[in-house]
């Protein structure tokens, strides 16, 4: 998780400096890509927590 923070820390430390030059849309654009790798790591965890909840209703009925 420290991981994921650091890289989104390290993502919009460079959307500030592009503010104040009007490339804000480009600057956005290029997150498009972080923000579906980043859904569907969250996406993963979400699954697999998930699975790991309904195993152990399972093993504890």
């Amino acid at each position: 998780m420290r991981a994921l923070l650091v890289t989104l820390a390290l993502l919009a430390a460079p959307s500030v400096a592009f503010a104040h030059t009007g490339s804000v849309f480009k600057t956005a654009i290029s997150f498009v890509p972080m923000l579906v790798i980043v859904a569907s790591i969250l996406f993963n965890r979400f699954t697999e927590l998930i699975k790991k909840i309904f195993y152990w209703k399972k093993r504890n009925e």
